[in-house]
């Protein structure tokens, strides 16, 4: 199967499509980005509810804020998964509760 890879802009940040066995989404974007986010899935041809997971490179409001609605628009009811490395300082992760607050689980 063939790989592909895109960029999607979503508000001040990118995300990113990796299409291949399945249709991976790498973060989520800022807040009011969402109608650059459908846009460019249609350009794509790609389905939203293709995609099988989101993974987010970490917890920054910036690559967090529009998880909530790209979850309910993709029908994703798995866990996003988080990666924060541990050299980040306390004040740019997120608590549990505002993870949760803005749709990850």
């Amino acid at each position: 199967m063939a790989f592909s890879f895109h960029r999607i802009p979503v508000g001040i940040c990118n995300c990113y499509l990796l299409r291949g066995e399945r249709t991976i989404l790498i973060d989520a974007g800022a807040p009011m980005g969402m109608g650059s986010f459908v846009s460019r899935l249609k350009q794509l041809n790609v389905d939203p509810k293709e995609i099988s997971l989101i993974l987010l490179t970490h917890g920054r409001w910036d690559h967090i804020a529009s998880l909530a609605p790209i979850r309910e628009m993709t029908g994703q009811r798995s866990p996003s998964i988080i990666g924060i490395s541990p050299s980040w300082s306390r004040e740019h992760r997120l608590s549990r509760r505002e993870s949760m607050a803005m749709g990850a689980s």
